[in-house]
Formats: structure tokens, sequence, C-alpha cells
């Protein structure tokens, strides 16, 4: 038995003749604004709507729009829309756009390998809610002056670089006595201290994932490993080879 009911729009080929058969039926797309509603929700981080939204799910009937012939293929291109939409509301809610487009990626190549709709959906629901919290921990960047998002984003696609301040007072147009400035207020670090911040958050990640403590100084850029291990214990309060041997 199937855990939605879903149901598909009649494939009538031409506009006048579908709205025709919705006026007849009573039966339209799903409302813009059970859609915005949900897309608030994510661009706000706000948890509890979301999950209040997803509840609801389980008790109407869906309704897709006629987009293949195949109702599953009808359901996964819906889905993939659904995604796409979710996150430009991310980007806005302060996600970093890399990050977004990537989250995007990933997610419509695990739709296209489901064989039935409800993974779709049931599958969306867990995405929503995953996006709302990238959302929280972006810090609420969308509040930021145009500058520092801009050098917040390009920090982020340089992690594995040295990223002199020049090269971020280059990009911004901003002397760099004015942006170091500016950049310590929006955020409360300075630049040299949010790219290490940053780097340490990425080194936790790479050594999750099972590479060497050599390797991860390497690729960050710290070409000391014992500087590498310094900033690690200062952040975490334990060096990079006594967090590998505790996880």
């Amino acid at each position: 038995m199937k855990k939605y009911d879903v149901k598909q729009l009649p494939n009538f080929g031409k506009t006048d003749q579908a709205i025709f058969e919705e006026r007849e039926s009573g039966t339209t797309h799903t409302p813009f604004e059970a859609e915005l509603e949900l897309c608030m929700a994510i661009r706000k981080g706000d948890r509890h709507s979301i999950e209040k939204i997803i509840k609801e799910t389980h008790d109407r009937e869906l309704i897709v729009g006629n987009l293949s012939s195949n109702r599953i293929m009808s359901v996964k291109y819906w889905a993939v829309t659904a995604i796409a939409t979710a996150v430009h509301y991310a980007i806005l809610g302060g996600l970093d756009e890399t990050d977004a487009y990537n989250f995007s990626d990933e997610c419509i190549r695990t739709i296209d390998s489901f064989e039935e709709y409800d993974e779709c959906i049931d599958y969306l629901g867990g995405r929503a809610l995953a996006l709302c919290d990238l959302v929280n921990g972006a810090g609420g960047r969308m509040s930021f002056p145009e500058s520092v998002k801009k050098c917040i984003h390009y920090i982020h696609l340089h992690l594995h670089d040295t990223i002199p301040l020049e090269e971020l007072a280059a990009l911004t147009g901003l002397s760099r006595p004015y942006l170091a400035s500016l950049f310590k207020k929006e955020t409360g670090m300075g630049i040299h201290e949010y790219i290490l911040n940053e780097k340490m958050k990425e080194a936790v990640v790479l050594l999750d994932e099972g590479k060497s403590c050599k390797e991860v100084s390497y690729i960050l850029g710290i070409c000391n490993q014992s500087h590498f291990g310094k900033i690690f214990r200062k952040k975490y309060g334990l060096t990079p080879e006594e967090y590998k041997n505790k996880k």
C-alpha cells in the first residue's frame, strides 16, 4: 500500500485543454502559497514549521503536474524542481551558493535513483530539514555587507590555498585596513582568525574521512605540520593525532 496519495493531472498536451479539464474536475496544481510557505521556512531556518508541513503532507492528497507519461518520472521531475527552488531560498537565507548548488546536485542524483514515488516524497522531507539546518549553520550571513559576504564566499572556495588580505581587498575594492576593520566588526573575528577557524573546521571533516594529519595539513595549505597541530589544539583542545585516535 502506498504511503502517499499522489494524483497526476491529465495530459491534454495544450494549455487551453488542460485548464478546461481543471475547471471541470476542480483539480489543479498544488497552490503556490503552500510551496511558498515551505520555501520561506527554509529561508528563515524555521525547523518547527518545516516539520509541521511535512506532517501535513502525510495527511493530504498531493497533486503533481503531468510532466511525463510515467507517473514515477512525473514525481521525480516534480521533486527535482522542488529541490531547485528550495536551494535558491536557502541561498537567500545565507547559505553559501556553492554549498547550496552542490547540495542540489547530490539530491538530484539521489532522486534519479528512486523507483517509487514514496521514496521521493520521504527524501524531500528529510532534505528540507537538512537544508534548514544548513541555513541555521550559516550564521545569518545575509545581514552582512556585500563586501563581507564576498570575502566569506571567496574564503570558503579557497580554503586549500593561502589567502592574503591583499586578495580580499582587491576582490572587494576596499583598502586593507578598512576591510579588516569592517570584517571584524561584522563577524566578531579578524580575517586571519576567521580563515584559520574555517580551515580547522575543514580539517575535522578531512580527518573524519580518514586522511592523515600530514595530508590534511598539506591540503589546507599549512605547510608546517607542527604549526597545524598548534592551531588545531588551540581550537579543539587536542592535537590532530589525538583527535584521530579518539575517533
